[in-house]
């Protein structure tokens, strides 16, 4: 039975494999480089970073409804904004940055501060968000569950007055 497949496998045609020309090699490299880079941020509050943040989100500016005289139909008028409140998710620490100014401004009822948002961009440069008078206005602490594997995370809603882009 052998003896007859030995000559059978000879018959099966070889194919070569062709070497990579320039032309390939650059958009085999197009495919495998990542679109997004890893997330390259940090959150300060008044000067110390908040370690272990995984997301920043709710950087939102809405234009505000105004009615004019006897008009019924609101109308939106340039210059006049509302801001959204940033959402700031991390890991839990053993670092209560966020809960003892949480915990401040309930007891000392406005224990407003200076937030920045650093980040750097895909081509390498530096964005800079700084938002004035700042305050937490939501905590949502760890939820455990023996069916999850993940890590405890808190959220942190912040309510801001102003913006400033450098």
């Amino acid at each position: 039975m052998i003896a007859m497949l030995v000559p059978m496998l000879l018959l099966i045609p070889v194919t070569t494999v062709a070497q990579p020309t320039p032309t390939t090699r650059a958009v085999f490299t197009k495919l495998v480089q990542p679109y997004f880079l890893p997330p390259r941020f940090s959150f300060e509050v008044d000067g110390m970073v908040v370690p272990n943040v995984q997301s920043v989100q709710g950087l939102e500016n809405f234009a505000v409804q105004v009615r004019k005289g006897s008009d019924q139909v609101p109308q939106l008028v340039p210059g006049r904004t509302r801001w959204s409140k940033i959402t700031l998710k991390r890991g839990m620490t053993t670092d209560n940055i966020l809960w003892d100014w949480f915990q401040q401004t309930r007891s000392k009822g406005n224990a407003s501060k200076t937030c920045a948002l650093d980040t750097t961009t895909k081509a390498g440069q530096q964005v800079h968000w700084v938002f004035h008078r700042c305050w937490p206005s939501r905590y949502e602490g760890v939820t455990l569950s023996s069916k999850n594997s993940g890590h405890a995370s808190e959220k942190v809603e912040i309510s801001y007055e102003s913006v400033e882009l450098k």
